[in-house]
């Protein structure tokens, strides 16, 4: 097959196996011999945050030097963003050779879209011979598809924990904070970032139960080793956003890292680490994150899909706006608190104009404008994002608004490729 159908083949997998990733994984691994085994492996999971803390701690392993994979999910325009080597995503020949071979293999057990996708990230990054791997997980912890792999990683990263995917993980904090623990096994350390107390407590547990050492941010903060320096002298430009609490997270990990890591020592030095923390930092995009595509007016998107990145988004907006009003384009998926995560926005907007994201699971554009206006506040559907924008771009001009896209990451990965397609940019 070519690159378009095994694309198209493997993304036509089922979301969800009858058995959980973990299980697949585990049973497909012998298969191809366990790529993974023998890999410096940095696993990272949470709710909000930990797809970009894995690619900032991606990006200072490469500025030290090292030879580092990345895997990664969704993509937003792409399926080779998925996986990447220093920063240079797999080609699409790569993609091909390895779907095939994947889909022509007889699976243990059926694979899901994320399980081929991993099973590809791993052969490639055996193939390219990486010093590090950085692995995101997709939902949840325990039973996650990365937890499958049998090399046990070398630092385990459990970012923010808030309420998302309920129905699957838990319908209370503590719930879901359990189910991200469940990366963590003995052998591993573990950095803890900003989250509730009562998440923070529950990982505690788990992570003394197995007899993991961990550290947590605040704990470094409290103690005048802030890995908020790092951040601060790197990124001026982000106090009081999320992106902050990320690169913090992700300069710990590697700080972590470094102490426990001799081969990583014989080849950098301390200072060398810190100089890499801070060009890492310095250089890493984060697609669709808090990413500013344009000025004039200023135009904003974020894949703030769920309650914790909206007030997460709301707050940036607030520290890097101050008194700046803006205009919102969002759509979502239906199975979202999209209420809340317009809630958040209001007391910043000048008004709403709904999208349908891409996919089944998108919530109809119309139907969330009515939600809007229920509680009072102004909203219009938009047909499709180009229209919309332009009647939007000409209000914002005028008036000296903002243009903020925010939601579904489908919905953000369909506009950048507008964007970039229509006007020249990204």
């Amino acid at each position: 097959m070519k690159y378009e159908e095994i694309v198209q083949t493997i993304e036509k997998k089922r979301r969800f196996g009858e058995k959980c990733g973990r299980e697949i994984i585990e049973s497909v691994l012998p298969v191809v011999d366990h790529p993974d085994l023998g890999m410096k492996i940095i696993h990272v999971a949470g709710t909000n945050g930990k797809g970009q803390t894995s690619v900032y701690i991606a990006g200072i392993l490469q500025a030290a030097g090292m030879n580092t994979g990345l895997f990664i999910s969704p993509h937003l325009q792409d399926f080779t963003e998925r996986i990447s080597v220093n920063g240079q995503h797999i080609s699409k020949k790569d993609v091909t050779r390895l779907g095939n071979r994947l889909l022509d293999m007889d699976w243990p057990e059926e694979g899901t879209m994320f399980d081929y996708c991993l099973l590809m990230a791993l052969l490639y990054f055996q193939e390219k011979k990486v010093d590090y791997v950085v692995l995101e997980t997709g939902l949840g912890g325990r039973l996650d598809a990365t937890r499958g792999i049998k090399e046990t990683p070398v630092i385990s990263v459990i970012t923010n924990i808030g309420l998302d995917h309920t129905a699957i993980l838990g319908e209370t904090v503590e719930e879901i904070a359990r189910e991200k623990a469940g990366i963590l096994r003995p052998g591993t350390l573990a950095v803890l970032s900003e989250m509730p107390e009562e998440a923070e407590e529950e990982i505690a547990k788990v992570a003394r139960h197995l007899g993991v050492k961990y550290i947590t941010l605040s704990e470094m903060e409290g103690r005048g080793k802030s890995s908020f320096d790092h951040t601060d002298r790197a990124l001026p430009d982000i106090k009081g956003t999320f992106q902050r609490i990320n690169a913090a997270c992700a300069a710990l990990a590697i700080r972590m890292l470094y102490d426990k890591d001799d081969d990583l020592r014989e080849k950098v030095t301390a200072v060398q680490i810190s100089q890499a923390i801070e060009e890492g930092l310095r250089k890493t995009v984060w697609p669709g994150r808090l990413e500013i595509v344009g000025y004039n007016p200023l135009l904003i998107l974020d894949g703030a899909h769920n309650p914790q990145g909206a007030t997460a988004l709301s707050d940036s907006l607030k520290a890097m706006f101050p008194g700046k009003r803006f205009l919102f384009m969002c759509g979502f998926l239906a199975d979202k608190d999209y209420e809340k995560m317009v809630e958040d926005m209001e007391p910043l907007s000048d008004g709403f104009y709904t999208l349908t994201p891409p996919g089944e699971r998108g919530l109809n554009a119309a139907l969330l404008a009515d939600k809007i206006k229920g509680h009072g506040i102004f909203a219009e559907a938009c047909v499709d994002f180009q229209s919309g924008y332009e009647k939007v771009k000409k209000i914002a001009k005028e008036t000296g608004r903002g243009i903020v896209v925010y939601g579904s990451l489908y919905l953000i990965g369909e506009v950048r490729e507008w964007i970039s397609k229509q006007e020249g940019k990204l």
